[in-house]
């Protein structure tokens, strides 16, 4: 068994001749949440990718649940069934249906319908949202949006999920209430979080914060 859920190892990081990181190491602990703040072009993002395993760095190691990433053949499948991301921007599709915009991870795995939908249904009453199973993408509020985007994020038991201002776009009240859900939700399941946040309120919550300068 593992102690944490992901490791990086003296990584280097670097766009051309642009130097992001520079033997860098970190833990994520599993059911841990680490907050990520920091000024725009610090390099949270690249962070976040390398952590959701979108990038690979120039050197050294990133370890997921004790496994040398490198050394793994199918990346893709390994982030499809083990971590969650959650945008700013929820990234809702429209042309679907809102328990189908909540199922597309299990879409992509071959989960049938009615297992999918009852899970699907089953996390929107743990959320207190039951009441959008019915509604139009259109038709939501931004907060109503970022709560489908959450579900879609968890909805397949994923190990680690990874957060990019989740609440950027929505108001300070709003945006509390929605990150006391996905907290909880992270909580209630053993997960681990990964949020990247200008909000130091939001990142007081976490039980980690990392400040990069």
């Amino acid at each position: 068994m593992y102690n944490n859920i992901l490791k990086f190892e003296n990584v280097y990081k670097s766009y051309g001749n642009i130097e992001i990181f520079k033997d860098f190491n970190l833990e994520i602990e599993v059911s841990e949440i680490v907050a990520i703040v920091g000024k725009s072009g610090s390099g949270k993002s690249t962070l976040l990718n390398m952590i959701s395993l979108l990038e690979k760095p120039n050197f050294g190691k990133i370890f997921f649940q004790n496994k040398d990433i490198a050394n793994i053949d199918n990346i893709d499948n390994l982030r499809l069934k083990n971590i969650g991301y959650i945008y700013q921007f929820h990234h809702l599709m429209t042309e679907l249906n809102v328990i189908d915009n909540i199922t597309l991870p299990l879409i992509m795995q071959k989960i049938n319908k009615k297992a999918r939908y009852m899970r699907a249904i089953e996390l929107l009453e743990s959320m207190n949202s039951r009441y959008l199973l019915n509604r139009k993408i259109e038709n939501l509020s931004g907060g109503e949006k970022q709560r489908i985007a959450i579900a879609r994020a968890i909805i397949h038991n994923p190990s680690l999920i990874c957060a990019d201002e989740p609440t950027g776009n929505l108001d300070e009240e709003t945006g509390l209430n929605i990150f006391k859900i996905l907290y909880n939700l992270v909580k209630q399941n053993n997960l681990s979080l990964f949020i990247v946040t200008h909000d130091y309120k939001l990142a007081n919550m976490a039980d980690r914060i990392i400040d990069i300068i």
